[in-house]
């Protein structure tokens, strides 16, 4: 947003009114945040039903390996099957 001002300043560019800029802003993140909820519930369903798994093998020592493990195993919203 920062930068549009910056170049509408240096360009000097007056038709385009700072309502209708602030207005096209909130508009653009609410419609981001909800588009970006909307993914995240949708995901998070599919995978409480099993789909949309990503397979992990973890080759290691066995102490790193297993915390490895224990992080990736603990989040399982995350997408991640550990083999």
């Amino acid at each position: 947003m920062l930068v549009l001002f910056l170049f509408m300043y240096i360009l000097k560019i007056k038709d385009v009114s700072r309502i209708m800029t602030g207005i096209f802003y909130l508009l653009n993140i609410g419609l981001l945040a909800l588009s970006k909820g909307i993914a995240y519930k949708l995901l998070q369903r599919y995978r409480s039903q099993g789909f949309n798994f990503r397979n992990v093998l973890i080759v290691g020592s066995k102490e790193r390996a297993r915390d490895a493990i224990d992080t990736i195993g603990d989040r399982l919203n995350a997408g991640f099957k550990i083999l």
